[in-house]
């Protein structure tokens, strides 16, 4: 049987543990910059920011210059409260990949570049798709292009787009292409509650399918 000693060291371990797990999990979270030159694209691999801690939280802010890798997708459900474009930036392509949801719950996009900066919400063969969410008072900027693709699968939608709260479409231009099979959905911008498109422009691409009818 333990002695009452053994007891409180116990008790006293198990007090600490969840201090411990708190302190590691959120090393691995903070404002950095994505490197010039990253070992991957993916925007949840600590070693490809500096400093060597992943953007992913409502107080983060992932930042771009320039890079030889300009190619960045998720591999996990992100936040950042904030994305920024440094003067001379390159041309980045920032992809919410299928089943993962990229939200923007803060500033917004800053893009100082002077370059168009992209934004995709992918899809796959299985039906998934890929998100972008703002929300709260997060802006889609200026200069910014957004693509939702469509879905290649009959019955399943594309990859999406919205606004929540009083977030702002900004001046972004915003592209929803159609499915690419019969019966496939195209994919969707969306505002609800009190967001605005503010100045941005949308365009929406036709079905291949339909321009065969």
């Amino acid at each position: 049987m333990p002695t009452n000693r053994e007891k409180t060291h116990k008790k006293h371990h198990l007090h600490r543990l969840p201090l411990l797990l708190s302190t590691a999990s959120s090393s691995f979270a903070g404002s950095a910059t994505w490197l010039a030159s990253p070992a991957t694209g993916d925007w949840n691999t600590a070693s490809n920011w500096a400093p060597a801690t992943v953007p992913n939280g409502s107080s983060d802010t992932a930042t771009f210059g320039f890079s030889n890798t300009t190619g960045v997708s998720t591999a996990g459900n992100t936040e950042a409260n904030g994305i920024v474009f440094n003067a001379g930036a390159s041309a980045f392509t920032i992809t919410a990949t299928p089943t993962l949801t990229l939200t923007i719950s803060g500033t917004g996009i800053t893009n100082n570049s002077g370059i168009t900066q992209n934004f995709v919400t992918a899809v796959n063969g299985a039906g998934n798709v890929g998100e972008i969410v703002f929300t709260n008072s997060a802006t889609a900027g200026s200069l910014t292009a957004f693509t939702n693709n469509g879905s290649a699968v009959s019955g399943f939608g594309g990859g999406a787009l919205s606004f929540n709260s009083t977030s702002t479409a900004g001046n972004g231009t915003f592209t929803n292409n159609g499915g690419v099979v019969s019966g496939a959905g195209g994919g969707t911008t969306i505002f609800f509650f009190s967001s605005t498109a503010g100045n941005g422009t949308r365009r929406s691409i036709r079905l291949p399918w339909d321009q065969c009818d």
